[in-house]
């Protein structure tokens, strides 16, 4: 897990929004061209993190890759689910299962940024670049159900706008 000031992480992104800003990724720039391999993404993607990458931890699968969704049972259910989940040290949102409220796409954006390269490589410093990096599409749909199947009937599409979306909250 990386901690980022989120102000920081907030104003980066809005000075992106406003000035149509490319986003810097010099330090994942300098990581390629070491020739290390990204052994981070094959862990999130295709086998699971591996007993020892996070503290209390693993969901590894075998080496043998595959697109499954892997559980650990074992981790306490977070009364208050963080929509980066792992990213942010939320061991029970993804990549370990799916939750509703989990941000998938987001959480693979930053992954493929570099946000997940400490877990391999400790010194790895991520550039404030993953930490901004979103698809800006918040949950529209009103509360969830406390009941299956738990998401609630979707807006029409053409009768809501979107709205800016709170990170650091829970389902955002």
């Amino acid at each position: 897990m990386v901690e980022v000031d989120r102000n920081s992480a907030r104003r980066a992104a809005l000075e992106v929004e406003l000035r149509g800003i490319t986003l810097p990724f010099g330090n994942l720039a300098n990581f390629n061209k070491t020739g290390r391999p990204r052994t981070d993404i094959v862990d999130i993607l295709l086998t699971g993190l591996q007993p020892g990458k996070v503290a209390n931890f693993q969901n590894y699968t075998g080496p043998v890759f595959a697109d499954l969704m892997r559980l650990n049972m074992a981790v306490p259910v977070n009364p208050w689910p963080l929509a980066y989940g792992v990213i942010v040290g939320d061991l029970q949102g993804f990549p370990n299962g799916r939750r509703p409220a989990d941000d998938v796409v987001d959480i693979e954006l930053k992954a493929l940024a570099g946000a997940t390269i400490p877990l391999e490589y400790p010194g790895y410093v991520p550039d404030l670049a993953a930490e901004v990096l979103a698809d800006f599409v918040a949950q529209e749909n009103g509360p969830y159900l406390p009941h299956f199947p738990y998401i609630g009937t979707p807006n029409s599409g053409f009768s809501t706008m979107p709205r800016p979306r709170d990170t650091g909250g829970a389902g955002a």
